[in-house]
Formats: structure tokens, sequence, C-alpha cells
């Protein structure tokens, strides 16, 4: 009747059933009835669909109209059935994208939204006969999904490891708020929104407080009278409109309405004025004349090139917390927001320009106002307008002068191309003359061309014959060509068959040949095990035909055979149970409970146990059940615990380890003791052979541990074994976990 665990991780109460549900970690789901003190327990079974998803729980949400839905990790999500008192799940193969929900909202329209562990948020739509209808909202830029909560105008809010995001159902607008728009940082755990309409979230670097409408950020921390900066997810807004924040100090309780800022103005002056990184004292030889905080203008030379100015808020209340603004306008149009209280500048060039300043108080209230300083910068002498005027004259002398110098060089142009075309007209009338006679010559080479063009056809004529005759020869070569490809294709075809064909007989052969052995030594290892109890019930048969024996001889000649024959019948099930796994194969599997079988195999070897002083420590914590075959797993733990009592070291008691573990796609049990330990170097390859002994000291048969190999590898698995002499053997039994594991 108690809590199934104490690792819990969410509740919540019912009002219609009169009860609290609660959810564990790694026990599932249990319900709490206050009238009588006792648990229900809901837990998770591979043979019943309408049992919870899983048993590793995170969140629960109950709506107002009674639904309960429950978020697993790694199991999606289940509803609980009132009427059938039981569950409807929904994971993948429904449709949901991500398998480990963290968060859920229902919200007024009667929409699920779904949080989960790196992958985003989901939005579920479902039917009354059960149907889910799944939308991951692609393009939300959302990972990590820690609370979801819906304001009074119905904006969906999203907490997260990207910041604080919200979603307007109407436009289907994400807008998303970072440390660029003033969060301490980008991780957000959870959200609550007041009466007023401000957001108060829970970060790890204090709590913070959101106005949505200004988009203003305020945040809280240690500095404020907080007890730490680390605060979690778990948050609750009383009836009475307090707010309630976990932390791992514990958790702090405030109402937000008492959350007071600080209303003054403050006051902002400058401080401080450098050139090149040296304060500027007042000097007439300097651009500063008087005090830098009342001085309204300086004028600069333009070798004074980079300057500075130091300022600060006269704000006594945290000023740690001071914001400040500044801009030198002529130069920039937005201005710089900062925390630091100095500014520089290089290189500006020549010109007016008036450097403003601005700060916030540490809640935030800003003097837009300010402080402006008018700021010359003086040109080099190049860049006057004296020299600027005295560079235009020159150059308009010389202009005019050069137009002059020109005019003069035309005219003597002129002049000499008139004497120029004179002697051109003549070389051109000589020049047609020959023409005439080259167009005669002309005429003569057409004709001969005409002549050479009638033969050139007769011989392109020919050419195109040749030609079709080469272009079917090359196809009827082509065509050669690919038969010749198919023989060569079909011929190693043939070759690589003859060669699998000849692989395969080998290979079979060897296996024939391997098995034949193994008869060979398993018969006479078995006729060898059998001679030896055969023999002494012969010779203890033979001594009852004495005469004279006494009665209690008798009795103890009696005993002794019942021990062989019980001797003898330990070896024909034993040989019995090796031919059966190399004859039938593996037998029908089902779910075993490996804590429970663990006590069965104590309870077998109690005399053993009590004896030795053995202690055996089990640690099913990763896997407790597992589906397989029973009779197997039952022969493997025992012979691997009753070798490490039987093997023990004799200077101290047996100490036993059993665990289980997941490797990728196995279930790894693990048996260690602290016992006599195996040389490996010698006998690492014979540790699994039949009838193989390593400690003769100790009565055994040598059967234990190949038959512990051969039920193994019938269940598809593997096993390894480490081992150092007098310190101890480490045996690790591989399962396949597709058979199932919880």
């Amino acid at each position: 009747n108690s809590i199934s665990t104490n690792h819990l991780v969410d509740i919540e109460w019912d009002s219609i059933s009169n009860c609290l549900w609660i959810a564990t970690w790694g026990k599932g789901l249990d319900q709490l009835n206050p009238e009588t003190g006792k648990f229900k327990h809901y837990r998770h079974s591979l043979n019943d669909r309408t049992s919870i998803a899983g048993d590793n729980l995170w969140s629960l949400n109950l709506n107002k109209e009674g639904t309960l839905i429950i978020g697993s990790i790694g199991n999606g999500f289940s509803i609980y059935d009132r009427e059938k008192d039981s569950f409807i799940n929904y994971n993948a193969e429904d449709g949901l994208a991500e398998q480990n929900i963290v968060s859920i909202l229902y919200d007024n329209e009667g929409i699920l939204w779904l949080g989960s562990w790196g992958n985003g948020v989901e939005r579920v739509n479902l039917s009354e006969d059960g149907r889910a209808i799944f939308d991951s909202l692609k393009g939300n830029q959302l990972k990590s999904v820690f609370d979801i909560i819906e304001d009074k105008e119905g904006i969906i809010w999203f907490s997260g490891s990207t910041g604080f995001t919200s979603y307007d159902k109407k436009t289907g607008k994400f807008t998303r708020y970072t440390t660029e728009d003033g969060l301490p940082g980008s991780m957000v755990d959870g959200a609550l929104q007041d009466n007023n309409g401000f957001f108060w979230l829970s970060t790890n670097k204090g709590i913070v407080r959101f106005d949505p409408k200004e988009k203003i950020f305020q945040t809280f921390t240690e500095n404020d009278g907080l007890p730490t900066n680390q605060f979690e997810a778990n948050l609750l807004e009383s009836a009475d409109g307090k707010m309630y924040f976990s932390s791992g100090e514990g958790f702090v309780v405030f109402h937000p309405d008492s959350i007071k800022n600080n209303p003054v103005i403050p006051p902002v002056i400058l401080t401080n004025f450098q050139i090149f990184n040296k304060p500027v004292t007042i000097r007439p030889d300097t651009p500063l004349k008087q005090q830098i905080s009342i001085t309204k203008e300086i004028t600069l030379s333009y070798l004074q090139s980079v300057f500075s100015f130091e300022f600060t808020a006269l704000n006594y209340s945290f000023p740690e917390k001071n914001q400040y603004a500044y801009k030198m306008e002529g130069f920039e149009e937005e201005w710089n927001l900062t925390e630091k209280r100095s500014a520089t500048y290089t290189n500006l060039n020549p010109g007016t320009y008036t450097f403003r300043v601005k700060a916030s108080n540490n809640d935030g209230i800003w003097n837009n106002e300010g402080i402006a300083l008018k700021i010359h910068i003086l040109p080099p002498w190049w860049k006057t307008w004296w020299f600027t005027m005295l560079v235009t004259c020159l150059s308009v002398g010389i202009i005019v002068t050069y137009y002059y110098y020109l005019k003069q060089q035309n005219k003597k142009l002129e002049k000499t191309v008139t004497d120029r075309t004179k002697e051109l007209t003549i070389a051109n009338n000589q020049i047609n003359d020959k023409n005439k006679e080259l167009v005669l010559t002309q005429e003569e080479i057409n004709a001969q061309n005409e002549e050479l063009q009638a033969a050139n056809n007769e011989l392109v004529q020919n050419q195109e014959e040749i030609a079709s005759q080469r272009d079917q020869l090359s196809r009827q070569n082509q065509e050669l060509l690919k038969a010749h490809k198919i023989i060569e294709e079909q011929n190693r075809e043939i070759t690589l068959h003859n060669q699998t064909l000849d692989l395969e007989v080998k290979e079979r052969t060897k296996e024939l040949l391997e098995y034949n052995q193994q008869l060979e030594q398993f018969a006479f290892i078995a006729g060898h095990n059998l001679r030896a109890p055969v023999a002494r019930i012969l010779g203890l048969g033979g001594l009852l035909k004495l005469e004279g024996i006494k009665p209690e001889e008798e009795k103890m000649i009696v005993g002794k055979m019942v021990l062989t024959t019980e001797e003898l019948d330990q070896v024909v099930k034993d040989i019995n149970t090796i031919l059966e796994v190399k004859k039938s194969g593996i037998p029908e599997a089902s779910e075993i409970d490996l804590s429970k079988q663990l006590e069965i195999i104590k309870a077998n070897l109690e005399e053993d146990i009590n004896y030795t002083e053995a202690k055996i420590i089990s640690d099913f914590s990763m896997v407790n059940i597992i589906y397989s075959v029973k009779p197997y797993i039952d022969s493997i733990l025992f012979n691997l615990i009753h070798n490490a009592i039987k093997y023990r070291n004799p200077e101290k008691s047996p100490v036993i380890r059993v665990k289980t573990e997941i490797y990728q796609d196995y279930i790894c049990l693990t048996v260690s003791d602290n016992g006599l330990g195996i040389n490996l170097e010698n006998h690492k390859k014979n540790i699994f052979t039949l009838y193989k002994r390593f400690h003769t000291h100790v009565e055994g048969k040598g059967m234990g541990l190949y038959l512990v190999k051969t039920q193994v590898l019938s269940l598809g698995g593997n096993i390894e074994v480490d081992s150092k002499v007098n310190i101890g053997t480490t045996f690790k039994v591989f399962f396949k976990s597709q058979d199932g594991a919880k």
C-alpha cells in the first residue's frame, strides 16, 4: 500500500476522483487515496497494450475536463481512460516525432501541446475515436522545451534551451527572445504570468521579469536578495497570486505586486577625457579648458585621432546594474548599449560631431535626455579652404595656358594634313590602275576554280561511298565485340559459380570432419566418465556377495552404491542436456525476473553459502526483466555462482557480484568473484572445452563451463572471461537485447 519509489518527478491533484496522481522515475504511475492513505500502482507490461506507455515518467497534465496526460522518457505519452481504468498510448508508430515528453499543455481550444528533449514541440489534435493528428511545426528553431503556458490573450509561450518563444495561433508566427533582447542567458526553465500581464521566468542566472508589451527584460539576482541565481523548472502560482520558484537552495516565494522598481532617474556626467589613452589635463595648450563634466565643446586637431570618454550614472542602488547607451551623432545612427562606462573613437573625418550619453538605474529606468558634448575636428592644412582656393587658381591658369598651346598646334596640323592629302590622291589613282589588272587575272582564276570544283565533287561522292562501307564494317565489328563480352561474362559467372561450389564443398567437408571429431571425443569422454561410477557400482555389488559381511558394513556399502548411482544419474543428465542443445536448438522463451531467479539459486546453494560464509551482491537496476529461455538462464547463473564458491580462495571468504548492464544492442550479465582465478596465458583456449579442469584439488567433472558456453551460444549470445590468479575471475554473458528487457 506504500508509494512505489522515492524518486518522484511530477504530481497532479484530481478533484474529480479526489485523489493525487504521482509520476515516478522507474516505477510508473501511483494514485494516492488521501482518505485511506493507500496507493494504487500502474506499471508498464509488455503483454498488455492498455498498460501505461512506460515506467520512466517525467510530466503530468490534468485539464479542466479531467483528461490526464502522462509524458514519459523514451515511450511517448499516455491518456488515462477513467471508465476502463486503463491507458491509451501514443508513440512513434502513431506519428509522434519525439518519444521524450518533458512538458505538456492543453490550451483553451482543446489542442494538446507536447514539449520534448532536443526535438522542439509538437501540436496534437485528438479526435473522439482516439485518433491523433501530429504537427511538429517545423522551422520554429525550438530544441529542448521544458515548459509550455498559455497567456490571457491565447498566445502560447515556450521555455527552453533556445530562450523564451511565443506562438500566435492566429497568424502562425513564432517570436523568439534571447540574450540579444535582454535575457541574461539562453536557457529558460519555466514561466508564470501575473495579473498585470508580466511574465516571470526561471533561469540559471536569476529570476527574470518580462514585459511583453514593451519587450523589456529585468533580471533579479543574489544582489536583489535572492539566495541563489540557479533556479529550476518547477514553478507554482498559488490562489492568492504568490509565486513559488524552486532552486538548489530551497524555494523562493514572493507576490509580483510587492516587487517595486527604483523610480529615480539617474543623472549622467562625463568623468574623464583621454587622447591616445592618456588623460587630458586642463591647460591653455590642450583641448580641455575646464572640467570635462561641465565642458560643452571640444576642438581637436586631425593629429589627435584617438580619443576616449569615461562617464557614469549617479545611482548608488546596485550601481553594477546600471546600463549605458552612447553614440556620436554625425558618425553613428544607432545607440551603443553597454554596461561599461567608456567609449573610444578613432580616425574620425574632419567636421563637427555631437557625443551623447544616456543611462538607466538598476531597475531599467532611463535618463533619455542624458548629456551632449560638441566635438570639432580640424582638417589638415591641405584640406583647408585657403589651400583649396590656391590649388583651384593654379589649376585654372595651367588649363588656359594649355588651351592656347593646343590651338597653335592645331593650325600646324591642318597644313600638314592638306599636303598629305594631295600625295594620297596621286597614289590612289595608281592603285586603281593596278586593281583593273587584278580583276582580269581574278576572272581567269575563277574559270580554273570551276573546273577544279567539278573534279572535287566526283572525289566527294567516292569518299561518301567509302565512308558508308566503313560504317557498315564498324557496326558489324561492334556486334562481334558485344557477343565476345557476353561470352566472357558468362565464362566468368561459370568460373565464379564453380569456385563458390568448391568453397561450399570444402567448408561443409571441414564442418563434417570437425563434427565427427567432436562426436569421437564426446563418445570417448562420455564412456570414460560413465565407466568410473559403473565400475564402483560393480565393485560394491561384488562386496555384497562376500560371506560374513556385517549389517553395518552392508548398510555402508548400500549407501555408497546409492551415492554412486546418483553421480551416474547426474553424468547421464549432463550428457542428455548437451545432446539436447545440439539436437533441438533453443526451447521456448519467456519473461524472467533475474532478482527472483537469483534468490532461487541462493536457496539451492544455501548450505554451500553458509559453510563458506559467501556474500552474493546483486545489482539489477539497469535490467531486471529479460525475455529468454528460463532453464538456460537458471543453468548459466547456477554454474557460474557455484563455480565461484567451489573455486574460492581458502584464505578469504567468497564475495560474488552479479549485475546487469546494457552495451549497444546487448544485455550484459556479469558474475565476478575474488577466488583462485585462472591462468589465462596457459588455459584461455581451453576454458570452455568439455571436461577441462584447472584446479584438481577440488572435485568436479569439467562440464559446467562447457555447458554454460553451449547454452549462451544457443541463445544467440556470447561469453567473455577475465581472470587473474589469486585475485578473481569475471564472466560476462551477452544476450541480444531485442529479446526484450526492463
